[in-house]
């Protein structure tokens, strides 16, 4: 510059098909799949307020229905292990964004359906339970939608171009399955809860039907398994 002489001009990076798809992929991903790791533990907890009991029930049924403070402290506990367990090596190759809030998510929602369940006895209690599962249905639809926007401009540039695009979209494949394989496994234990409740003549499908007794969701009657109670410990 003491010389007088310009600096020689900057040669413009170019940005190839490969940049412009790894940053889509990049926004997509942490805007979708960083969903539960942010909000999960930030959200209120389902289980922090608790219906009143029958009015009817003796003393001994309305304590038991009691929500406490120690109830959901140990929830959380609960769902604190199961976020920071390790992951299975079948599904090892699973999102983390998603495997640790989703862990962590399903085990407190199971812990709240099978913690004191007379306490969904009355109009209020179920609609709470609805209201639980529901919730949980919801988030975890959203990892799944993400999961596939995620995947899709890959996939889409893979059968173009072919080589590392290719090869990079057959592995978020097999991250997505891995991913979903791992929702599965802790959507069991809330279809678990949700099935014990409906042998114990506290809930069924039919409490999630929609509008104007419109039949319950698809996904709903497959959780409950065509349980049938085999007592009412509402009664």
């Amino acid at each position: 510059m003491r010389s007088g002489a310009q600096p020689a001009p900057r040669v413009p990076r170019s940005f190839g098909a490969l940049d412009i798809l790894v940053a889509v992929v990049a926004v997509i991903a942490l805007s979708s799949l960083g969903y539960f790791g942010f909000t999960t533990f930030r959200s209120a907890p389902p289980t922090q307020t608790a219906a009143p009991p029958p009015a009817a029930a003796t003393v001994a049924h309305v304590a038991a229905a009691e929500w406490t403070d120690a109830d959901s402290t140990r929830c959380k506990a609960r769902a604190r292990a199961a976020a920071s367990a390790p992951i299975p090596g079948e599904t090892m190759m699973a999102n983390p964004a998603v495997t640790e809030g989703y862990a962590g998510l399903a085990t407190l929602v199971e812990c709240a359906l099978t913690t004191k369940p007379t306490r969904f006895c009355t109009a209020e209690g179920k609609a709470q339970l609805v209201s639980i599962v529901n919730d949980f249905q919801a988030r975890g639809d959203l990892v799944v939608i993400g999961l596939g926007v995620e995947g899709a401009p890959m996939a889409i540039m893979g059968q173009f171009t072919g080589g590392e695009v290719a090869a990079g979209s057959d592995i978020h494949d097999i991250m997505r399955d891995q991913t979903l394989a791992f929702m599965d496994s802790y959507k069991a234990k809330v279809s678990a809860a949700l099935r014990k409740l409906a042998r114990d003549g506290i809930a069924s499908p039919a409490d999630f039907s929609g509008f104007m007794g419109a039949s319950p969701p698809e996904h709903i009657v497959k959780m409950f398994g065509g349980i049938a109670a085999s007592r009412n410990i509402c009664a």
